[in-house]
């Protein structure tokens, strides 16, 4: 007897084929980033862009980086993430979403700027001149803000976020 396939009509779903990887020390021209993983996360307003992974003595977490549509994608790979800081240095950026919420933003000029994070955890704010910010956490997070970012916008937060004035 012969084989037949029986399909009952549902398309057969292909993963998708990876992003092509770049360097990190290549990321330009984007302007929002994507963390995956437990990185540490420290943006910084700056002229051009630079981006650099900084490990901890001792550690050297696997990260993989692509980008797609203006956004940077950063994988940081595994428990050894949480060992690392990925240093960002762009002229503006309009949106972060980290999966891990050791965040600091300073320097940053932009109308309307986005943080989404879903684990939680404290995000630094630092003299900052940004309009408006939304940020969103589906976590218990802690949003310290110092006085030069809060007297140059407004600051809309929705889900699990306590604002409070940096030292």
């Amino acid at each position: 007897g012969g084989s037949a396939l029986l399909t009952l009509g549902l398309r057969q779903e292909r993963e998708p084929e990876p992003k092509p990887q770049i360097d990190l020390s290549a990321a330009r021209d984007f302007n929002r980033l994507r963390v995956h993983g437990p990185l540490g996360v420290q943006i910084v307003g700056a002229s051009a862009f630079k981006v650099w992974l900084e490990p901890v003595a001792g550690y050297s977490p696997k990260v993989r980086a692509w980008m797609e549509e203006g956004v940077l994608h950063v994988d940081g790979g595994g428990e050894q993430g949480r060992q690392a800081v990925l240093h960002v240095e762009v002229p503006t950026l309009q949106r972060i979403d980290v999966s891990n919420a050791e965040v600091t933003v300073q320097g940053l000029g932009a109308r309307e700027f986005s943080l989404y994070t879903y684990s939680g955890g404290v995000v630094r704010l630092e003299e900052n001149s940004v309009q408006h910010w939304q940020v969103f956490s589906s976590r218990p997070l802690d949003l310290r803000v110092d006085d030069a970012t809060f007297a140059a916008g407004t600051i809309k937060t929705t889900g699990d976020v306590v604002v409070s004035r940096a030292p």
